[in-house]
C-alpha cells in the first residue's frame, strides 16, 4: 500500500475511533462485557442470529422452533437496558461507517471533488473536512 494512503487511512481510523459514535459503541460494548447477564444474553443472541442467518442463506424456511427462539431472545434483549444501548450504539456506529464508505466511494467513482451533499450527518457541514464516521470494527459482545 502506498505510504500516503496508509497514513490517511490510519488518520481516518483514529478519527473514527475517537468519534462520538466510536466512543459510545466501545463504552456500550464494555458495559455488556462487564455485566454477566448482558454478556450471556449477547452470546445467546449472536448464536441465534448466526443460526438464522445460515438457514436463510441456504434458502430454507425458518423452522418454527428457530422462529420462537428469535422471538424469545428479542424479547429478552428489548428488556435489558445495556443491550438496548449496545444495539443503538452499534447502529449509530454502523451508520457512520456507511457514510464514510459513501464518501470514499463517491470520491473514487466521481473524482476527488466530493460534493458537500455526499456527506451525511449534522456535524459534516465542511465538505473539505473529510469523514469522521464510524462502523463496527467487529462484533463486540460475543
Amino acid at each position: 500500500m502506498d505510504a500516503g494512503i496508509y497514513l490517511k487511512a490510519s488518520e481516518l481510523a483514529s478519527a473514527i475511533a475517537e468519534s462520538k459514535e466510536g466512543l459510545r459503541f466501545r463504552e456500550a460494548e464494555a458495559a455488556v462485557k462487564s455485566d454477566g447477564v448482558a454478556r450471556n444474553l449477547a452470546q445467546r443472541w449472536h448464536k441465534v442470529y448466526n443460526r438464522v442467518s445460515e438457514i436463510l442463506a441456504a434458502g430454507d424456511d425458518l423452522p418454527e422452533a428457530d422462529a420462537r427462539a428469535v422471538e424469545f431472545i428479542e424479547a429478552k434483549v428489548e428488556n435489558h437496558p445495556l443491550m438496548l444501548e449496545y444495539i443503538d450504539a452499534h447502529k449509530a456506529f454502523s451508520e457512520l461507517l456507511s457514510n464514510v464508505d459513501g464518501v470514499l466511494s463517491a470520491a473514487f467513482n466521481f473524482g476527488m471533488d466530493v460534493a458537500e451533499d455526499t456527506l451525511c450527518g449534522p456535524d459534516q457541514s465542511n465538505a473539505g473536512a473529510g469523514a469522521s464516521g464510524q462502523a463496527p470494527a467487529g462484533e463486540g459482545a460475543e
